[in-house]
């Protein structure tokens, strides 16, 4: 079997000029990362025109999801500090 590590396409898009009323968020699962890639640059291709005649602004990222394990220990370390708050997080 063949190890898949899926990727995040997160794209953020806003106009500069009045950003808090036109920031947008938006996001889709792919197999991988060139299909990530792929994708978000369609995304920003898609909208050069718009681009060019009005003020948005857009950007993507591709992030790795995590695995169960790395999401067990967020999660696990995440409580541990809510269950001790002065607890240095540097231990």
């Amino acid at each position: 079997m063949e190890l898949v590590i899926p990727y995040l396409l997160i794209i953020i898009g806003f106009d500069p000029d009045k950003p808090s009323e036109t920031m947008a968020l938006q996001h889709s699962l792919h197999i991988s990362q060139a299909a990530c890639e792929a994708q978000g640059t369609k995304f920003l291709e898609d909208r050069k025109d718009y681009m060019a005649k009005f003020p948005a602004r857009y950007r993507y990222f591709c992030i790795p999801v995590p695995g169960d394990d790395e999401l067990d220990g967020v999660f696990d370390r995440a409580f541990s500090d809510r269950a001790n708050p002065d607890r240095n997080p540097e231990q």
